[in-house]
């Protein structure tokens, strides 16, 4: 019994123990790595989007796009900024597609 617990000591020491001092590095933020700057990088994405059918993490960054855009057609910007929204809420592969389709045509 004593081996036992000698051997359920040391795994729980060794499993809490860590492999080393290196500290972790901050992460990026999502939306500074997915940022898009411009027009095309957002038609891109767009276009990715409604390939896959899934919006996700893909989404985060594209509020940069959309202000990028807003500089030359600040109509078109607000409409892609409701259409974004939609297409952050939904779940649906299909309309997922179909949302990022028609924002895509938009563009």
């Amino acid at each position: 019994m004593s081996s036992f617990r000698a051997a359920t000591v040391f795994s729980l020491a060794l499993a809490f123990s860590g492999c080393g001092s290196e500290t972790a590095k901050p992460s990026v933020p999502v939306e500074e790595q997915n940022k898009v700057s411009g027009r095309d990088e957002l038609k891109k994405r767009l276009a990715e989007i409604a390939q896959t059918g899934t919006a996700g993490s893909a989404t985060a960054g594209m509020a940069a796009g959309i202000e990028a855009v807003r500089a030359q057609d600040a109509k078109l910007a607000d409409t892609l900024a409701a259409d974004l929204k939609k297409l952050e809420s939904t779940t649906n592969p299909a309309e997922v597609k179909k949302l990022a389709e028609a924002m895509a045509a938009k563009l």
